[in-house]
């Protein structure tokens, strides 16, 4: 898997980052630089799919979701599954 930033291109993207004040793209940031504060909120939504989350899985007339929700404050990590219902169902059926 490729990740990176996502933008016009390349140099608009290091402009941007520079009017942040990140002078070193590429830098690996430790854990304490991410998140420095006493508590601590982490959430993730899987797009496509990999080893922790499934993808946007999308079926008629709706999508199903997974998400990771990381609290230190309450020392807990959440997985959830979320059916998202386009259109109003006539009849819920889940697979």
């Amino acid at each position: 898997m490729k990740t990176g930033l996502i933008g016009e291109s390349k140099d608009s993207n290091i402009a941007r980052l520079n009017e942040m004040g990140i002078d070193d793209p590429d830098k690996v940031y430790d854990a304490e630089e991410l998140a420095s504060g006493e508590t601590v909120l982490f959430a993730a939504c899987g797009i496509t799919s990999g080893t922790l989350m499934e993808g946007v899985r999308f079926f008629h007339g709706g999508a199903r979701t997974q998400s990771l929700v990381i609290s230190s404050q309450s020392k807990t990590a959440r997985f959830l599954d979320t059916i998202h219902m386009f259109e109003k169902p006539k009849i819920i059926q889940l697979r």
